[in-house]
């Protein structure tokens, strides 16, 4: 009688979950449990008082108000759609403005001069983007060669190119509010009989830093100009990065817009892609050149992982002290004797402090523990004891970034044993949830345009390997240690950007990552019920921040991690 009243209540529990979430998101809860807990395990639990666990960061998911996502084109293997799919979803895009905002509806069309980089190549490219121009009502005109009002905006194309007869409206829309100075926007391209969505992250100078994202389209307002006088065969990268260096990095940051639709349909060849990522690539195969000579507070958390930590620490000891100033071991809980031993030998390092911390598993808590226990007044590195370094000088990329004051947090890029993607970044999605951009991908192949070919700027970074300045740790009072398993790398990296910073994801620091090695013992269900609590105390506190993530690729959809679903209407998060 027993199994048959557990079998009515997991059968309630199964409708009610459908009804509240809908059949994909349950579907992919139980064969993530089912993987984890094994089949009779996940029965037992179905019919029992248990919370069902919410799916981990970058969950499959419905809206908000518990509507199904709209209808979204799905891109292939090479990130491409039918034209019929593309006219379609342009279709979508355009039936509803960029902004729900009612003021739109008191906006003018922004007067606007025109580059046709390249013109007089090809007479028939020339014409065609002429063409696109004058059906913008009259509100724009091809430069010709005179002086650009410095009030204005200059929008920067290629011969060939089809800018959208809405680009007035949109810039309009994008410039409102404040002082705006220049605007990136979503392209699109046509390949092969199909359409690419060229689909970029909003305002980030330190991608644009790496190589030119934006394809040399943007619009800058005339005093970005400066002193350029041919604006046909000026850089407008080189222009909006000169641009950069005169301002405070927040100041610019503010002044930087995007906008999430389609623009332009752009003449952009499979080779003009490649270049950029090789150039993106080689900028990482440079030699770092650090301005600060403080080493790294390093604090590793461990438990019974003995090999894994004794051929860290020693790599980490292998580096001088203006790499690693020290290392801080944080052990809870080790029973296994050669961990043990490994800590006891490890403990007579010079540069080693190994302190017990024999309570609950707190992720938190021992980092926190940890950067307390040691003595250095460099930056301080949050490493897993499961991690082992594929590039030599991958520490030494990562502290190369703090030399920059606007950054707050960086991370590597995380590979699974078997070189497929663990982490290279996150965004902040709509639910609250934050998801791993081209987590399980393999690159460069499943790589979307530079998503891992150069540092970016990013919404979090992971704490498996987190860098961040000793002062920002400090004023942020450390990891929150109410979020003992889950979510505290997102959270603090989240008030990494509410003080005024950036995260940032570096992809020529490469490492290998076992990933929750230290928490597989901890008992499921156990574990499943707090980080149900630990998730819900992270969205009560951030709320309307988590609703999208400016640093994502605009026009995918927020609750896909592998970029290949766009997004419904307006090109706005569904939901």
């Amino acid at each position: 009688m027993n199994l048959i009243h557990k079998f009515k209540s997991a059968r309630r529990r199964l409708d009610g979950a459908i009804r509240r979430h809908g059949l994909v998101h349950v579907v992919a809860v139980v064969g993530m449990v089912v993987l984890r807990n094994g089949l009779s395990n996940t029965l037992l639990r179905a019919g029992s008082g248990l919370p069902v666990p919410q799916l981990p960061r970058g969950h499959v998911g419905r809206g908000r108000a518990g509507t199904a996502h709209p209808p979204a084109a799905d891109l292939d293997e090479a990130y491409t759609l039918s034209e019929a799919d593309w006219v379609s979803w342009a279709a979508v895009l355009g039936a509803v403005p960029a902004s729900a905002d009612p003021r739109d509806d008191r906006l003018l069309p922004l007067p606007l001069t025109v580059v046709i980089q390249g013109h007089g190549v090809d007479a028939d490219a020339d014409a065609r983007t002429q063409a696109c121009v004058a059906a913008m009502d009259g509100t724009a005109r091809v430069w010709s060669g005179e002086p650009v009002d410095p009030t204005q905006f200059v929008v920067f194309l290629k011969a060939g190119d089809a800018p959208c007869a809405d680009l007035p409206n949109a810039l309009a829309r994008a410039a409102r509010g404040g002082v705006v100075e220049v605007v990136s926007f979503n392209l699109a391209r046509r390949t092969g009989g199909r359409v690419q969505p060229i689909l970029l992250p909003g305002a980030n100078p330190t991608l644009l830093d790496g190589l030119d994202y934006v394809f040399s389209r943007i619009a800058v307002r005339g005093d970005v100009l400066a002193d350029a006088q041919n604006l046909a065969v000026s850089d407008p990268r080189t222009l909006v990065l000169e641009w950069l260096k005169r301002l405070p990095p927040l100041q610019a940051r503010g002044r930087w817009r995007h906008i999430g639709q389609p623009m332009a349909m752009a003449e952009i060849s499979d080779q003009d892609i490649e270049d950029r990522r090789q150039t993106g690539l080689a900028k990482g195969r440079l030699p770092v050149r650090r301005i600060a000579a403080e080493g790294a507070t390093v604090v590793i958390c461990t438990k019974d992982r003995g090999h894994l930590a004794r051929q860290l620490v020693h790599q980490l000891l292998a580096k001088d002290r203006a790499v690693v100033e020290e290392v801080v071991i944080v052990s809870n809980g080790t029973t296994n004797p050669y961990a043990l031993q490994t800590l006891a030998d490890l403990g007579r390092e010079p540069r080693v402090r190994v302190i017990r911390h024999d309570t609950q598993f707190n992720f938190s808590r021992q980092c926190n523990c940890g950067v307390r226990a040691g003595q250095g007044r460099g930056p301080i590195l949050l490493l897993n004891d499961d991690i082992a370094p594929v590039s030599e000088d991958w520490l030494e990329r990562l502290m190369a970034r703090l030399d920059d004051p606007a950054v707050g947090a960086v991370g590597p890029l995380l590979l699974y044993p078997d070189e497929r993607v663990q982490h290279a970044g996150m965004y902040i999605g709509y639910t609250g949830i934050a998801g791993h951009i081209l987590r399980g991908a393999r690159l460069p192949q499943d790589d979307y345009l530079f998503t891992a070919a150069a540092a970016r700027e990013v919404g979090a970074v992971t704490g498996a390997v987190l860098l961040t300045p000793r002062a920002t740790y400090e004023a942020l009072n450390g990891l929150d240690e109410q979020l003992a398993t889950y979510l505290q790398d997102v959270d603090y990296c989240l008030r990494v950007r509410g003080a005024g910073q950036i995260n940032v994801f570096e992809p020529a620091s490469v490492l290998i990552h076992m990933e929750s090695a230290s928490i597989r013992s901890i008992a499921h269900a156990a574990l499943h019920q707090q980080r149900h609590a630990e998730w819900l105390r992270f969205t009560q506190r951030w709320g309307e921040a988590l609703r999208g993530d400016s640093l994502h690729p605009q026009g995918f959809d927020l609750d896909d991690e592998t970029q290949r679903r766009l997004a419904g209407p307006a090109g706005k998060r569904p939901g």
